[in-house]
């Protein structure tokens, strides 16, 4: 896959954290369901392309800055979210 392909799938995610970061005070309890479906597919390891150097890249760019933002997220929100998405980031910590 070619990197600005990567960089444009970064900068788009990007945006949706911030996006969350800002807005999510206001969204409601099934914006936040569906706003993690979302979020949680881009570490869904049967979607990741399947040669080794694409998955590497798609590993330590899309997935890390994901990882980190979507930290963020949770942190500013976790009163808000935390209880309502509990058992959904437990299962993702289960491979």
């Amino acid at each position: 896959m070619d990197r600005r392909i990567f960089n444009g799938i970064r900068h788009l995610f990007l945006v949706l954290f911030e996006m969350a970061k800002q807005y999510g005070s206001t969204f409601r309890s099934h914006w936040w369901k569906d706003l993690f479906k979302v979020i949680f597919r881009i570490f869904n390891q049967s979607k990741l392309p399947d040669q080794l150097s694409e998955k590497s890249d798609w590993l330590t760019t899309t997935c890390n800055h994901a990882l980190y933002a979507m930290v963020d997220v949770i942190t500013q929100y976790f009163d808000l979210i935390g209880p309502l998405l509990i058992d959904d980031f437990i299962a993702q910590l289960l491979w």
